[in-house]
């Protein structure tokens, strides 16, 4: 088994700044759950994130969690809220914080 803790960013997205904000983080360390972080200014709750990514998926994340991580970059792919791909904390868009411009 993989020691890399994969994790998928949701962020809104601004495109008129070119710029975008993290909100929350849902991670896959080799558990059998799902972790989520909510950014302390993302004006939401864990009840209202899991549920609004729960509501974009076709199944469970109790199911089958790496299957939903792989899921939500298709599934949350809009103009003002969207995923990253998987990835890893080296490859991650906002290792330097919750804010990036393009």
């Amino acid at each position: 088994m993989s020691s890399i803790v994969r994790h998928v960013d949701i962020f809104n997205n601004d495109p008129l700044a070119g710029s975008r904000q993290r909100i929350a983080r849902v991670q896959l360390n080799g558990g059998p759950k799902l972790e989520l972080f909510i950014e302390p200014d993302a004006n939401t709750d864990d009840k209202r994130m899991w549920s609004f990514l729960c509501s974009r998926v076709s199944f469970k994340p109790e199911d089958d969690p790496g299957a939903f991580l792989e899921a939500l970059p298709q599934s949350i792919d809009a103009t003002y809220v969207a995923a990253t791909d998987v990835h890893d904390e080296g490859s991650c868009p906002f290792a330097n914080g919750n804010y990036v411009r393009d």
